[in-house]
């Protein structure tokens, strides 16, 4: 019974990607939070770029958000500060970047991004139904 049961859990947990996307993005903004400009560690600005880029590996959608927030917290904080970005930017983005661009590399993954970016256009109704 169980051997039959794998096809499902194999297909099945395609769709359900929400919790694992969600702790993956908690993640990402725990050691985001423990990684403040006061205080900042490398070993945590690194986990939070790691686990960023693991969250655009489980949906894209959630990678989309958890780097626009991280980039968008980043320039409003250095706008704040007036200071450049330093070795900090480097540790925050460069892992993930790097992931990205290797994972990009395939085309058909690079396609299939750019599929999902799209918006669905509006289709005409048909003559028929009206």
């Amino acid at each position: 019974m169980v051997l039959g049961a794998m096809p499902l859990w194999v297909y099945g947990s395609r769709v359900y990607l929400e919790p694992a996307g969600l702790l993956v993005t908690l993640a990402a903004l725990f050691c985001y939070v423990k990684a403040p400009p006061e205080y900042a560690r490398r070993f945590w600005l690194a986990c939070t770029s790691l686990l960023a880029a693991a969250s655009f590996f489980t949906k894209y959608s959630f990678g989309i958000f958890v780097l626009g927030g991280l980039g968008l917290s980043e320039v409003l904080g250095w706008l704040v500060m007036r200071h450049r970005p330093d070795i900090r930017c480097l540790c925050l983005f460069g892992p993930c970047v790097v992931l990205l661009l290797l994972w990009f590399v395939n085309p058909d993954k690079l396609s299939g991004f750019l599929v999902y970016t799209r918006a669905v256009t509006a289709q005409p109704p048909d003559e028929a139904n009206g």
